[in-house]
């Protein structure tokens, strides 16, 4: 189940917001999600926007969302997800290490990827999602059951050419990538 690969308190946040971005204008699933780490709301300040008006920026942002997920502009929506919520400075200032941090990233890769593979609607995805929480389904990529390294300052990263697809760095190194091949290997 994701519980074991990802911090399981986010993927059941994540969950929390996607079901919010589903339908912005209900109080009881936006108060879910206003509590949760992507908001980091108290109850106190929950409480106090039960009833919002329609041109609150928290509701504003949740539809937002909400429009970029309709529309299933996926890298978008995930990428606003973490950027526009600041969930990842907030988790940063919060907690000592970049685990949970590493952990969600990983979890909105893993969506993401899956619903540009399957060209979801925001409520399959939500089913997705509860289906790994659950332990139902997992993840297919190979990457699923793995655990990312923490990010480490200038640290060296050592990845298959599979994993490093799609990445970017100043200096990349591949090994053997010149060596002449044994005398007796067929080249196609």
């Amino acid at each position: 189940e994701i519980g074991d690969r990802h911090d399981h308190v986010f993927s059941q946040a994540l969950l929390d917001l996607l079901w919010a971005i589903e339908r912005p204008w209900d109080a009881s699933r936006r108060g879910k999600a206003l509590l949760g780490p992507f908001f980091g709301l108290s109850f106190r300040e929950v409480e106090a926007l039960r009833e919002i008006s329609e041109d609150h920026p928290i509701l504003q942002r949740l539809r937002t969302w909400h429009d970029l997920a309709l529309a299933r502009r996926y890298a978008a929506f995930f990428g606003s997800l973490v950027r526009d919520s600041g969930v990842t400075l907030r988790k940063l200032f919060l907690e000592e290490g970049f685990r949970s941090v590493t952990n969600l990233l990983h979890l909105l890769e893993l969506l993401q990827t899956e619903a540009l593979r399957r060209s979801t609607t925001l409520l399959e995805l939500i089913r997705i999602l509860q289906a790994w929480i659950e332990g139902r389904e997992g993840p297919p990529q190979e990457e699923a059951d793995m655990q990312r390294l923490e990010r480490t300052g200038g640290a060296i990263q050592i990845l298959t050419l599979h994993a490093s697809k799609g990445l970017e760095a100043s200096i990349v190194a591949i090994h053997g990538a010149w060596a002449s091949p044994a005398s007796n290997t067929n080249l196609h």
